[in-house]
């Protein structure tokens, strides 16, 4: 009994633990839990003779040991205060009592580790000067490539460069938060990349993946019609397609169109009897997903994703025929690359 009675005060304990309210060193130490406006306690008057009243909404720009910095919201006035000046510890604590326990515990640093909670799509919290005349403003979207050194990689919607920004720019740990306490995670980058660019390759119709069927992995096919590799090899892919496809439901294959033109992709289609669907022609170029890892070895590549982005055969490391039978093991075993 003793060590069950243990058992519950440690128990009892984390519980109370999780229930404590923010402190100003908690908000100091954890930046993801700031929020980005509090309003004025006390009014201030500077010696430019701008000042803020008692009452007056300001934004949050950074937190220090013993002071607030802040701003007005047009951004005229840059001031610090002291943090009892402000209602700052009051608006934390009220967002922070909205948070599940998995929630609070997700950080910046903590998230770039799971993919599974990435957004295809983020929005920015801060302009950016790109060089060249070139800027992402505060509230542009971008979308999401990937993770390095601890900062994200990402493309503008105009998908002709890439450049990293820190994650706390970002909207990506509000996103990742409505995910955390789902068993499915996000719905997937490569999902959402895909949505309404999926066609039927003979028809060129739409083929939007049914209500609940979406595929947990991507066999990504990147070839064309010309490349005398891609003839000789898609019969290959085709035959362990058929073969497969009826007992794995859960994989598909995505063609990646590397033809001159959507004629050509069409006239592939109906020659080799496409069963899978392929990436619209047209907008094969707004995929940062895939753009991030295609074109990195001749044609045809051949490589799988599960549908949050994940490489799971890496067509930069493997030749085609060697893919080809790790797909093929792959298949035979679907759970061995699930997350």
């Amino acid at each position: 009994m003793k060590s069950l009675r243990g058992l519950v005060a440690v128990f009892a304990f984390a519980t109370a633990a999780s229930g404590q309210e923010l402190t100003w060193q908690d908000l100091v130490r954890r930046p993801e839990l700031r929020p980005t406006q509090c309003s004025m306690r006390q009014g201030l008057e500077f010696q430019s003779g701008m000042k803020v009243v008692a009452g007056q909404k300001v934004n949050i720009l950074e937190l220090e040991a013993g002071e607030i910095v802040l701003s007005t919201p047009d951004g005229r006035i840059v001031f610090a205060a002291q943090p009892d000046d402000t209602d700052v510890l009051a608006v934390a604590n009220a967002e922070y009592a909205k948070l599940t326990p998995a929630q609070r515990e997700l950080t910046h640093a903590s998230l770039l580790q799971r993919p599974e909670l990435w957004p295809w799509k983020l929005t920015v919290l801060e302009t950016f000067d790109l060089g060249a005349g070139r800027r992402i403003n505060k509230g542009d979207s971008v979308y999401l490539m990937a993770a390095v050194n601890g900062e994200l990689v990402v493309t503008p919607s105009q998908f002709d460069m890439h450049f990293e920004l820190p994650p706390e720019d970002t909207d990506i740990l509000a996103q990742a938060r409505q995910y955390v306490d789902s068993k499915d995670g996000a719905p997937g980058r490569l999902v959402q990349e895909l949505d309404g660019k999926l066609i039927d390759a003979a028809t060129g119709q739409p083929a939007p993946f049914q209500a609940g069927a979406v595929p947990r992995y991507y066999v990504v096919y990147h070839a064309a019609r010309w490349c005398p590799y891609t003839q000789k090899f898609t019969p290959s892919l085709l035959e362990l397609y058929e073969q497969m496809k009826p007992q794995h439901p859960e994989f598909e294959v995505i063609y990646v169109p590397a033809e001159k033109s959507a004629a050509e992709l069409q006239q592939y289609a109906k020659e080799v009897g496409f069963p899978w669907p392929a990436v619209a022609f047209h907008k094969k170029r707004e995929s940062a997903v895939l753009g991030w890892t295609l074109g990195r070895s001749s044609l045809p590549e051949l490589g799988v994703y599960d549908r949050y982005g994940n490489m799971v055969i890496d067509p930069s490391q493997v030749d085609r025929d060697t893919a080809l039978q790790q797909l093929a093991a792959l298949w035979k075993q679907p759970s061995a690359g699930e997350k």
